[in-house]
């Protein structure tokens, strides 16, 4: 197992990043190998860093509502609006970053295309 020193060393010098909400604390983004590194990391601005990490908490407290443990009713969570903005900030983030491959997997079409969907149906790669 890689110390996250050299999960780190790997994320800069491998030059991708896979944006999504997820399930992980603090806000992260994952490696091309699935490893997730806090988003912290990313060589990108203060302002584009604390944008990803209000859109990330914005996931997390509708998902922990949806376990019972408190946040906004998950009737109100605007999972289309979410996703429109996790779309603008990878693409930011591939404006600060153009030589990276910056990969952002949309919930809200993978949540519409069901369990069965392949992943490509809600992966995108930014140009």
């Amino acid at each position: 197992m890689k110390s996250e020193d050299e999960a780190r060393q790997d994320f800069r010098r491998n030059k991708y990043a896979r944006i999504f909400a997820d399930f992980a604390v603090p806000p992260a983004v994952w490696t091309e190998d699935g490893g997730a590194v806090e988003a912290e990391h990313l060589p990108i601005s203060a302002a584009l860093q604390k944008r990803y990490e209000i859109w990330w908490y914005w996931y997390q407290e509708r998902m922990l509502t949806n376990e019972g443990l408190g946040g906004p009713d998950p009737a109100t969570f605007d999972m289309a609006a979410h996703a429109r903005e996790g779309r603008a900030i990878a693409g930011a983030m591939k404006r600060e970053l153009p030589d990276w491959r910056v990969v952002y997997v949309d919930q809200f079409t993978r949540w519409q295309a069901g369990n069965g969907a392949k992943s490509s149906a809600y992966t995108f790669e930014i140009a």
